[in-house]
Order: structure tokens, then C-alpha cells, then sequence
């Protein structure tokens, strides 16, 4: 007598995820968003602080703007894929070090915190005559990478539960974000050297 295999059962359009089940499947990403939020909550109010005191941040803020109306975009194109290209290199070694979690999760922290301490930093300074800056130097740029850091910390927490259980892990996904973060880093510096001279500087 044969046995019938067991057919798996089929999702039906009318089956539908509890909310419960939808937020424990995006657990991760859900904690990333927060731990940015908390980030970008603390840096804004370190620049707020800053304003009222000695203004130090606001100051490297400006003049970082102020060289950056003047550089190449050469220049500014090698500036943000330093930036992106470290970030990539950290969650590199994050995600393959066995206690690494930690470190992975500090990112959309220090991310934050520097999102926040920026553009708090130029509408403390400049109120709405930085709006326009704000915006496309910094909010669309950000938000993209934002993006493409949180599917990138979600990679490595997978990568790093791998080395911790003992498994062979692949890498090949740091190659493919190495070119995402290289499309990027040209994005963002055209968009910094075309529009950074909205920021009223007076040069």
C-alpha cells in the first residue's frame, strides 16, 4: 500500500497575517527604526543644548558646509563613500566577530545621533532659510541610506547568529552592497554639490 505524500498547504488569499505575527516577523527591523529614532532624538538635543552654550557642534557644522561650496565634486563624491564605504567595513567585521551583536545594533544608533545633531544643528542656525538644504542634502540622502542600513544590519544579524551556532556563512551579500553604497555615495554627492549652496553662508 503507497502512501499519499502529504501536499503542504497552500496560503489562500483569505489567509492573513495577525498584526502579533506581522511585528514579531519584523522584529528586527522594527528595533532598528527605534534604536534610530533614539539616536536622532539624542543628537537633536545635544544640538539644542549646544545652540544655547557654546555652539562648538553648530560651528564644525558650518564650516564642514562652508568647504564643501567650495570643493569639487570629486572631492565630495570621495568624502561620502568614505563614510559609507567605513560603515560597510564595521558592519563587516561586526557581523563576523562572535559577539557582534551588540555592535551591529550600535549602528542606527551613531547613525542617528549623527542625523539629528546635523540637521538640528542647520535649522537652529539658519530656521527656515535651511529648509530647502535640510531636505535634499539631508533628508532624502539619509532616508535612502537609512533604508539600505537597516536590510544591511538585518544581513549581518543572520550572518552573525550563523558563526555563532558554528555554521559556514557566505559573504558574497557585502560585494553586492558595495556597489548599492557606491551608487549611493555618487547620489548623495550630487546631490551635496549641486544644492549645498542653498545653505545661506554669504561666501
Amino acid at each position: 500500500m503507497k502512501l499519499r505524500p502529504v501536499k503542504k498547504r497552500r496560503r489562500r488569499p483569505g489567509d492573513r497575517q495577525s498584526l502579533g505575527q506581522y511585528l514579531r516577523a519584523r522584529k528586527a527591523t522594527l528595533l532598528f527604526f527605534g534604536i534610530f529614532l533614539a539616536g536622532l532624538t539624542a543628537g537633536s538635543f545635544y544640538a539644542c543644548v549646544d545652540g544655547s552654550g557654546s555652539m562648538v557642534l553648530i560651528s564644525i557644522v558650518i564650516n564642514s558646509v562652508k568647504l564643501q561650496q567650495t570643493l569639487p565634486f570629486f572631492r565630495i563624491f570621495l568624502q561620502c563613500a568614505t563614510q559609507v564605504f567605513g560603515i560597510l567595513v564595521y558592519l563587516y567585521f561586526a557581523a563576523y566577530c562572535m559577539k557582534g551583536k551588540w555592535l551591529i545594533y550600535m549602528t542606527p544608533l551613531v547613525f542617528g545621533l549623527s542625523v539629528g545633531a546635523i540637521t538640528t544643528s542647520v535649522l537652529y542656525r539658519f530656521g527656515l532659510s535651511g529648509f530647502l538644504y535640510v531636505l535634499l542634502c539631508l533628508f532624502v540622502p539619509k532616508f535612502l541610506e537609512l533604508l539600505l542600513l537597516v536590510v544591511l544590519c538585518n544581513a549581518c544579524l543572520r550572518i552573525s547568529a550563523g558563526v555563532g551556532m558554528g555554521t559556514q556563512v557566505k559573504g558574497d551579500i557585502f560585494w553586492m552592497f558595495a556597489i548599492f553604497f557606491a551608487v549611493f555615495a555618487f547620489m548623495e554627492g550630487l546631490l551635496l554639490f549641486r544644492f549645498c549652496a542653498l545653505l545661506p553662508l554669504n561666501l
